[in-house]
């Protein structure tokens, strides 16, 4: 559900919560289960690594799909590239987190 989010450029806890309820997509991922800004605002702390992971993942797909390519491997600069790409929208979403925390 965060991958979804953050790739689709939605950072903070308490959107990204509301949204679970009314964006066909994230209701479609949460189910009946709606998580608290709360909640997903520890998970992202504690998962970093993992949600680091799915990110580019799916940034990876995303191009293959996009630029119809079908190979495996991608090249050392452009794997970097996702990487640093995954690692600014979590940076995001953690200002993201603490502005809102200070409101």
């Amino acid at each position: 559900m965060l991958g979804y989010a953050y790739c689709t450029g939605v950072y903070d806890s308490e959107e990204v919560s509301g949204l679970c309820a009314t964006e066909p997509t994230l209701r479609a991922i949460c189910g009946d289960q709606l998580p608290s800004a709360r909640i997903l605002d520890r998970f992202r702390r504690e998962n970093r690594g993992i949600l680091k992971w799915v990110l580019v993942q799916i940034l990876k797909r995303g191009l293959r799909t996009r630029y119809n390519l079908n190979t495996s491997l991608l090249p050392a600069g452009l794997r970097q590239y996702l990487v640093e790409l995954a690692t600014e929208r979590l940076d995001v979403a953690r200002h993201m987190d603490r502005a809102g925390q200070g409101a």
